[in-house]
């Protein structure tokens, strides 16, 4: 008999809604999650648009989004970032999404953040649990 193996990587969710949200709005200059796992406890880039962001130690901004459950603006040179907390199915913050978007002259926090939560919202039905979004 021929016998055929079909091999796929296996990939986190985490990744997998960094992929999904970067096909879905192409304008995102950036996107990271940052979360803890089983392995490692402290907050760390779970998945990224960068692959050498990966399992680089969260920042402040983004460790005080997870911990207070509070949305974080910040505005670089000709960019805006958004940290916003993921949210597991019982409503608890299991981890962070740092949007990065073009600026746009009369850009405000409340236009960024409005910007950005449809990117959070499209993510938030499919984590279930911090074991699922990083298993």
């Amino acid at each position: 008999t021929d016998l055929k193996l079909s091999y796929t990587a296996r990939e986190t969710l985490a990744r997998i809604l960094v992929r999904d949200a970067l096909q879905r709005y192409p304008r995102l200059l950036g996107i990271r999650i940052i979360s803890s796992t089983t392995q490692r406890k402290d907050l760390h880039v779970v998945a990224s648009h960068e692959p050498k962001e990966l399992d680089q130690p969260a920042n402040e901004s983004e460790k005080e989004c997870v911990t207070k459950d509070a949305i974080l603006y910040g505005k670089g040179d000709k960019k805006v970032i958004v940290t916003a907390p993921l949210h597991d199915r019982n409503g608890e913050p299991v981890a962070a999404v740092r949007l990065e978007m073009q600026s746009f002259p009369g850009q405000t926090e409340a236009n960024a953040v409005a910007r950005a939560m449809p990117v959070v919202k499209l993510m938030q039905p499919r984590v279930t649990s911090l074991k699922d979004l990083t298993n």
